[in-house]
């Protein structure tokens, strides 16, 4: 603990949002359930959400939560692309079993998708996070804290980074 309060946290969280607003949203190495790599597909819907999440992240969760009753509706307005940075085995395992805090995964919502971030870690680690991969978004998106959350438009451009998701969709 570096003795900063909440409120010094939460700016510092705040003034790392305003940072790659107007920058294209470009990220490799992202694997679907069956391990399989994925181009990012931003033309869907009129902007995208991605959505930056691990297992032990309260917030995350939480706002997943709300997921189903929101996105309804508005499949041509809004897509959400959660991608867990979790290493592939525990993601997969989550989405496999999806119960208890996972329950939401249950879910069939078109205009929502799962990935995870494939991992350069070795898996001697046994990290239940890829550090690589997480290093990788602090540096070149600077994200800090979790959930992070980046809207793009159809052309990947980035347009806002919201603190609540949920509650950006709310506003649309």
């Amino acid at each position: 603990c570096n003795g900063n309060t909440n409120s010094d946290r939460l700016e510092v969280h705040k003034n790392s949002l305003a940072k790659n607003i107007g920058k294209k949203f470009e990220l490799s190495g992202i694997l679907d359930s069956t391990g399989h790599t994925v181009l990012l597909d931003f033309s869907k819907s009129d902007i995208t959400i991605i959505d930056f999440w691990f297992n032990n992240c309260p917030p995350c969760i939480e706002e997943m939560n709300q997921f189903a009753g929101i996105l309804s509706g508005k499949e041509k307005k809004v897509t959400v692309i959660s991608i867990s940075i979790n290493q592939f085995g525990v993601w997969e395992s989550i989405l496999k079993t999806h119960t208890g805090k996972f329950a939401f995964l249950n879910n069939e919502i078109p205009n929502w998708s799962q990935y995870v971030l494939q991992a350069k870690d070795d898996e001697k680690l046994h990290n239940e996070i890829s550090v690589d991969r997480l290093i990788e978004l602090q540096r070149d998106f600077n994200v800090t804290f979790f959930p992070a959350y980046f809207v793009v438009d159809k052309g990947g451009k980035i347009l806002v980074r919201p603190v609540s998701v949920v509650d950006y969709i709310k506003s649309l």
